[in-house]
């Protein structure tokens, strides 16, 4: 990751940046290594999950750039099982935030699998993971790859329009 490349908004264009780095001109290298930490933290990732019976799609992104990124969909056989997974995934990757998609009947009620994904999330809300919903009803129309993924995406997708809209951005 120390190659990694983000992008950053300076005056109307895209400028290429080294992970943890600030364009203000040119910073000397040791102040660079100092910033490296306090920047990392400025830019929270975020984890999308479109929660299934047996299959979760998952996507991460950082709400900064706005991009999502769709990861490998998590298999699993129970809630429990599907929540020590997130937990899992929460800590390697460092996760500030997590959305879940709740997936409403297209009159607006609640169904069976909302039922099932409220129960999920109410697991994950013990363990002390920061969790909102994002209506899904029409997110899981994606086509080729993983759908599961890319429903995710969509959800982040989604949260992350939600957050410009209120800070007018």
């Amino acid at each position: 990751m120390r190659h990694a490349h983000y992008f950053l908004w300076r005056t109307r264009q895209l400028i290429p940046q080294r992970r943890g780095t600030l364009f203000i001109g040119r910073l000397h290298r040791g102040v660079n290594r100092v910033l490296r930490g306090w920047w990392d933290n400025l830019m929270p990732q975020y984890l999308a999950l479109d929660i299934g019976q047996r299959r979760t799609g998952v996507a991460i992104g950082d709400s900064a750039l706005g991009i999502s990124f769709p990861c490998p969909t998590i298999t699993h056989s129970s809630v429990r099982d599907l929540v020590s997974q997130v937990l899992a995934l929460v800590s390697a990757r460092d996760i500030a935030f997590v959305f879940v998609g709740l997936p409403l009947l297209p009159s607006g009620n609640e169904g069976a699998q909302a039922r099932f994904v409220r129960r999920c999330v109410e697991l994950l809300k013990r363990a002390g993971i920061f969790v909102q919903f994002i209506d899904e009803r029409y997110s899981s129309h994606g086509h080729g790859g993983d759908n599961d993924a890319q429903a995710a995406c969509a959800i982040l997708s989604i949260a992350f329009a939600s957050f410009a809209k209120k800070n007018n951005i």
